[in-house]
């Protein structure tokens, strides 16, 4: 049995020139068409790719789609997955970069395993392993990983939440957004990302839905893609920093049901507080970078 075409999606907001390394990279690999999905950037960066792969997108592999304003990650993807059928998708952050054997070798540990999703690792620009898998935590541990976690990142409660790395299968699991397989036909019975969240926790509850429907989540060290974070959120620090927590709510209160809804104001009263420490210690070290405010 063959495996499947895939096809990479990749949603950009002025990405700059790591646009043009996460194409190129994709490129050199095993899919078929590349769409581009830009959320009315104003960097340059689009320029910049129909200046360097001008011959790939008039043989029609790569294809630029101009979204109407900025639709958000999960609402531009799946704009641009109506169009691809009976493919693999390769959802992909234009600041990560994977090579084409990393690709292919997630596309065949997807087929032997029969993961509904399949993530690769990821490592920080500096080598650093990125916690691109973590178990769906308890709320206890949600709610001291939300807060330790940016004071105190190796706390217990955040050891717990990423303690999931050495394990390749299960339904236990959410695969980060960042770069992940899933088939399009499962994309589509699902519904998609859900279009309430901008940015930041689309993936989780995207992972949620497809483990309810009984599939299990995949997580391949074999494969490792590199991420180089950040380059289009840094310039807005508390805007993102908003759209986080805000995603955090709409999470909460998605997941929260039955008798755990009546830990909503205390979820609620968490997040908050774990959103005014984001904005303190953004603040601090922009400072210590000596950036103005």
């Amino acid at each position: 049995m063959s495996s499947p075409k895939i096809a990479s999606i990749v949603v950009n907001y002025n990405t700059g020139s790591l646009l043009c390394d996460c194409i190129g990279a994709l490129l050199m690999g095993p899919s078929e068409l590349i769409v581009v999905a830009d959320n009315s950037s104003s960097d340059g960066s689009m320029e910049l790719i129909k200046e360097k792969f001008h011959n790939e997108i008039d043989t029609s592999r790569l294809v630029l789609r101009s979204m109407v304003g900025n639709l958000g990650y999960g609402r531009a993807i799946n704009e641009v997955s109506k169009d691809l059928l009976g493919f693999d998708l390769f959802i992909c952050n234009p600041d990560c970069v994977i090579s084409g054997d990393a690709l292919l070798e997630l596309s065949s540990f997807k087929e032997r395993t029969n993961v509904a999703i399949a993530g690769p690792l990821i490592k920080n620009s500096d080598g650093e392993i990125y916690p691109s898998v973590r178990r769906f935590p308890s709320l206890a541990v949600s709610a001291f990983h939300a807060v330790l976690g940016q004071l105190w990142r190796n706390n217990p409660f955040s050891r717990r939440y990423h303690s999931i790395e050495n394990e390749s299968v299960g339904d236990d699991r959410w695969i980060s957004g960042a770069a992940m397989l899933i088939s399009s036909d499962l994309f589509r019975e699902v519904g998609g990302f859900d279009e309430r969240y901008f940015m930041f926790m689309e993936d989780v509850d995207l992972c949620r839905r497809i483990i309810a429907k009984g599939y299990d989540i995949g997580y391949d060290r074999e494969a490792v893609a590199i991420h180089y974070q950040g380059r289009s959120s840094s310039s807005r620090p508390y805007f993102v920093a908003y759209m986080h927590h805000r995603s955090l709510l709409i999470y909460s209160s998605s997941t929260l049901l039955g008798y755990k809804a009546l830990a909503l104001p205390l979820v609620g009263v968490g997040v908050v507080l774990r959103f005014l420490i984001t904005i303190a210690v953004t603040r601090y070290r922009r400072f210590l970078e000596g950036r103005t405010l």
